[in-house]
Order: C-alpha cells, then sequence, then structure tokens
C-alpha cells in the first residue's frame, strides 16, 4: 500500500494487498470513515483534559501560530552519559562524525548536544574550597572552556552544521548550572542571543538553581526563543506539571535522570531512575503528548554500562512505543554492530516517529510483572503492541487481540526480528525474555478501536489506612538510597536507608485515589543526627527529630489528593541531609468515616 493515510480507504474502489492474499476492504464513505478514525482514539486524545484542571492540553498547540520546531519527537546524542565534565571540542566533533559514518544521520538523527561543564564559568558551593571562575567577556557574553573548546562554539556549530547535523547546546536557569557552573539567571535575553550567533538549534534547560516559579521561567525563554529568526528546540527539566511544560517547551523530561541499570537489585545504591522504574512512571502520561510536543522519560542509555543485548532492545523499544525523543548517550565511536543496529533499527524508529505523534499507552498486566502497550499509528488500521517483561525469566504469555481492539484477522510484524508472523486471529502464543521485550507491528482488515488504558486500582480505605512500605519498589521509586533490614522493629521486609551522594535523597509514592478530598499521610522514620531535620512532603515543610539508637517516630502530613493518580515526593534540603531511615507511608482520609461501606 502507498504512504497515504487511511483517509484514502474512503474509496468504494479502494483494496489493499498484504503479504497475505489480497483483501478487499469493507466499502465507507470519505464521512464515515472520518467517523470512524476519529471514534478509533483512545480516551487520552479524545479528550485530552489536564487532570488538575480538566482544561484541555492539546488546545494551545491547537491555536499557538509558532511553527512545529519540533514536529515529532527530535532524535540525536548528548554528551552527558558518556562524558559528563570530560567534554571537549576534538570529542564533539568525532562524535557528528561517527553519526554520519555509523548510518545514524541516515536513519534520521540530526542533534549533537553538548550537555554541562562546556562553560568557563564556576560557581563553586560554599564550603567546597574551590575558587570561582570568570564566565562572562566584558561584554556580559558566556565564555566557553578555551582549554577544551579552542575553536569557540560558533566554530563547532559550523562543524556539526557541515554534516548536514544540528547543535544543541545546555544552560539553566538559576545562578549555577546543576554542575555548579556558570548559568543564565539574570542573562537570559544576552545568553538567548548568544546561542542564536553561534548557531544552536537545541536548547537543553536544566531546572537547578532557580530562584523563579516554573511558569515564569518557562514562559521568559518561550518568548526569547520565539523572537529570534531561527528555530530552536527546547527541552527542559523544570517542572513536572506536564500541562503547564507542554505549553511552552517541544519536549520536558517526565523523571529524574536515568541511570545505565535495568532495574536495582535489592540492597543496591540508587542514584537515579532505573529503565524499569522509567516505564512505570510513564503510565498516564499519554494525553500530555503530541502535536509537536513531546514526554521525556530521559536520554538513552543503549549501549551504556552492563546492560544486556536484551535489555538494551527492551530499552530502545520501550522509548519508541512512548514515541519519545531519542537522545542517545553512548560513545558513537567505538559502539559495536549489535548497538548500532538497535539505534538504526528502520522498523522501530518509525514506530517513535510515526506522523500521528501519539504515545503508546499501558493495557494489560497479565502478571505482576508483565506488561502490554499499545500505540496507535498515522493508519487507523495500524497499531503497535509492546510486551515488556523486566523480570529475571521468560515469560508466554497468549496476547488477547480481540482486547486490544482487533476484529478479525490480523498481520503480525516482528520488528525487532524483521520477520512477518503471518494472519493471527483471537490470541496467539507470545514468549517474551528475561528482562527483554517484544515489538509488535499489527495491520488488520478492518478499522482498529484502540482499547482502554489501564488504570491503577485505587487504594481502598474500607478497613483502615493503607501502609504503603518504602522498600515496595512496585509503588516508590527512590534515590540516593538502597533497600536494607539492618535496624530492628521495621515493618514489612525491610526500609529504604538515605546515603550521603551527588542526588538528595527523595522518595515518590505513587497512590491511586478513587475520590479526590484531604487525606492524610504519615510516614514512619529514623533521624540519627543530632538535631531536627526539615524535610518536604510533597513541598509542605515536615520536621524530622533526632531519634535514640533503634528508635522509629511518626511524622504526619495533611494535604489534598486529586482523584486518580498522585505523586507524593518526600525529600531532604539537601545531599548532606539524607542519612535517614524510611520505614513505610500510611494514607487515610482526614475524615475517618469517609470511605465506610
Amino acid at each position: 500500500m502507498s504512504s497515504q493515510s487511511c483517509w484514502l480507504k474512503a474509496s468504494p474502489t479502494h483494496t489493499q494487498t498484504m503479504k497475505s492474499p489480497s483483501i478487499i476492504y469493507n466499502q465507507f464513505s470519505l464521512l464515515g470513515s472520518l467517523f470512524v478514525c476519529l471514534l478509533s482514539l483512545p480516551p487520552a486524545y479524545a479528550a485530552d483534559d489536564d487532570r488538575e484542571t480538566g482544561k484541555s492540553v492539546l488546545s494551545f498547540a491547537a491555536l499557538s501560530n509558532r511553527p512545529l520546531a519540533a514536529p515529532l519527537p527530535p532524535l540525536g546524542w548528548n554528551t552527558w552519559d558518556s562524558f559528563a565534565r570530560n567534554i571537549d571540542e576534538k570529542t564533539v566533533r568525532e562524535m557528528a562524525d561517527a553519526m554520519v559514518s555509523s548510518g545514524m544521520k541516515d536513519a534520521g538523527y540530526e542533534y549533537i548536544v553538548i550537555d554541562d561543564y562546556w562553560e568557563n564559568g564556576r560557581v563553586p558551593r560554599t564550603g567546597s574550597g574551590e575558587d570561582p571562575r570568570a564566565g562572562r567577556d566584558s561584554q556580559g557574553r558566556l565564555l566557553a572552556d578555551a582549554s577544551r573548546f579552542p575553536g569557540g562554539m560558533k566554530a563547532l556549530a559550523d562543524y556539526v552544521h557541515s554534516k548536514g547535523l544540528k547543535f544543541g547546546i545546555y544552560t539553566s536557569p538559576g545562578d549555577s548550572t546543576c554542575g555548579c557552573n556558570t548559568a543564565s539567571f539574570g542573562s537570559e535575553e544576552t545568553d538567548i542571543k548568544t546561542f542564536a550567533e553561534w548557531g544552536v538549534d537545541f536548547l537543553k534547560l536544566d531546572g537547578c538553581g532557580t530562584p523563579e516559579k516554573a511558569e515564569v521561567v518557562l514562559a521568559r525563554w518561550r518568548a526569547l526563543i520565539d523572537g529570534l529568526d531561527r528555530p530552536m528546540v527546547l527541552s527542559v527539566n523544570i517542572s513536572r506539571d506536564f500541562a503547564l511544560t507542554r505549553r511552552y517547551a517541544e519536549m520536558w523530561r517526565t523523571t529524574t535522570d536515568l541511570m545505565p541499570v535495568f532495574e536495582y537489585s535489592p540492597g543496591q545504591l540508587h542514584l537515579g531512575e532505573s529503565i524499569c522504574s522509567v516505564i512505570d512512571h510513564q503510565v498516564g502520561l499519554e494525553g500530555y503528548s503530541g502535536g509537536g510536543h513531546w514526554n521525556d522519560p530521559d536520554m538513552l542509555q543503549v549501549g551504556n554500562g552492563g546492560l544486556t543485548l536484551e535489555q538494551n532492545r527492551a530499552h530502545f523499544g520501550m522509548w519508541a512505543i512512548l514515541g519519545a525523543p531519542l537522545i542517545a548517550g553512548n560513545d558513537l565511536r567505538s559502539m559495536t554492530t549489535e548497538i548500532r543496529d538497535i539505534l538504526i533499527n528502520p522498523e522501530v524508529l518509525a514506530i517513535d516517529q510515526d506522523p500521528a505523534g501519539r504515545e503508546g499507552y499501558l493495557v494489560l498486566r497479565p502478571t505482576n510483572k508483565l506488561q502490554v502497550w499499545v500505540k496507535p499509528l498515522q493508519k487507523c488500521d495500524q497499531m503497535a503492541i509492546a510486551l515488556f517483561n523486566p523480570s529475571s525469566a521468560p515469560v508466554t504469555y497468549d496476547l488477547p487481540l480481540t482486547r486490544l481492539g482487533v476484529r478479525g484477522d490480523a498481520f503480525i510484524r516482528d520488528v525487532f526480528a524483521h520477520q512477518d508472523l503471518g494472519l493471527k486471529r483471537g490470541e496467539f502464543a507470545i514468549t517474551v525474555p528475561a528482562g527483554g521485550a517484544k515489538l509488535f507491528k499489527v495491520s488488520t482488515h478492518e478499522f482498529l478501536t484502540p482499547p482502554v488504558a489501564y488504570v491503577v486500582p485505587p487504594l481502598d480505605f474500607s478497613k483502615g489506612p493503607v501502609r504503603i512500605e518504602a522498600e515496595d519498589e512496585s509503588a516508590v521509586c527512590f534515590y540516593s538510597g538502597y533497600t536494607t533490614n539492618g535496624l530492628s522493629e521495621f515493618s514489612g521486609e525491610g526500609y529504604v536507608q538515605g546515603a550521603k551522594s551527588w542526588q538528595w535523597f527523595s522518595l515518590m509514592f505513587d497512590v491511586s485515589i478513587a475520590k479526590a478530598g484531604n487525606y492524610l499521610c504519615s510516614f514512619r522514620y529514623q533521624n540519627p543526627g543530632p538535631g531536627l531535620l526539615e524535610y518536604k512532603f510533597n513541598g509542605i515543610p515536615v520536621a524530622l527529630e533526632s531519634t535514640k539508637p533503634g528508635e522509629w517516630k511518626v511524622a504526619t502530613v495533611a494535604f489534598f489528593l486529586k482523584a486518580q493518580m498522585n505523586r507524593l515526593r518526600l525529600g531532604s534540603p539537601n545531599q548532606d541531609k539524607n542519612e535517614v531511615a524510611i520505614d513505610y507511608c500510611e494514607i487515610r482520609p482526614a475524615q475517618t468515616n469517609a470511605y465506610a461501606k
């Protein structure tokens, strides 16, 4: 079939030939076909309301006259994961060369993005003993570190452009970047003009150290970019209010930093997100993404760390089913053929870059581990299906096509293996490898009706408060901590112990609530320090009293929870105040009879 959209199928004489025998489609009028395609959109796209306000999330994109800088999820490469502070001009040039020679450019990758530590200026933390270093010239313009970027950023951008690629750079809206380098607060207009003069096509704005509210920051940078005579993608890590960020940015982070870890082992120190935890945290976010504005589950770790080939393939495939930006972070110069083939798999990239721009969403959880995700594609008789298995053993599952909106026969294509599986009807058995995924493109003989998204069951308060154990990683995500059981008299199988690191100790409890209202949230802790610690629970200060050895105390905070999913964040004030143990979080309605049966 040609590449024309599904509307072509409205023609009474149109037929389609698949790799199976020819199928003559039912004849539809053009109006009828349009109606069916509109009805086929999942609820997230039909309504697309902000869960907090009920206002349309997509209305801004529809009404804005601003040209789309990223009509599809951006594809590129970023310096951070492989080089962090050890980045220089020579390496960036070599990465641009490698993007071309590896076939990534031909596959659609186009951005070469320099993350933090390109700057000359240093803004050391108090007490670090490091001397500050000037970050701007006499006219207030940002300076690149001349020892590592001797040719300057303009010449480097020109080199990247000469390869047919685009150039990206990093800054922060605060006084300093996350790495304590000179940032842009108070010099935003000068900096955006400087970036434009250098030839920047992609700006990563990382929300460290900003003294202002998120919307103030986002609106200022959006206005500055819109005032340029060149397009520039705005990628932000400023706020977890995604209805807000999509009004101003082309892409926005949905999680903290992704580590090259598939899933943390018990007792392993969590320094950021694992691939599995990031995937879990995308559930329910599909309504925010699309129309030139994209949820960003962070840069790819494909080819980094100790990930197996199955894990790398699953990671890449799940980012594609999410319709996420694909920003590689491995060393392109030395990647293996197997890693290159994962990154340039044309069938997987086609799913990510499908013109409809819809994000995949979770549909089924047949077991505690196995997940089934669906991504509607531009053609109304096609969808992508991913089965994700983070467990340590293979899982065989009878995939129920009828529950995924398939009526009659469906033609199945395994896009990882580039293999046709033929016509299937009803259900068929699939074995999903341990720590792996299967990714299929499904084509049907009739219009598909994408299924309803999976809904996390709400907490049941009929028998009293509900306790969420801190060590339960199916409901809790934490950073700068690890699960352990060395202390006595803990609840459940253990607790989470904070640890000193570059990351602040924090825990996120994901809770689904049936009825919006006021709730009391209590958490049990030990604070071995000599005095009070002022943590924050969902932004509300809460004092943790010092505890005696072996003593557990409970702190309680009251706040409003909306219906459906809520994320409750408990966090330390800084990375020097991390050594606290958290046993559990217990939630109950503020009115004890609110859920009485």
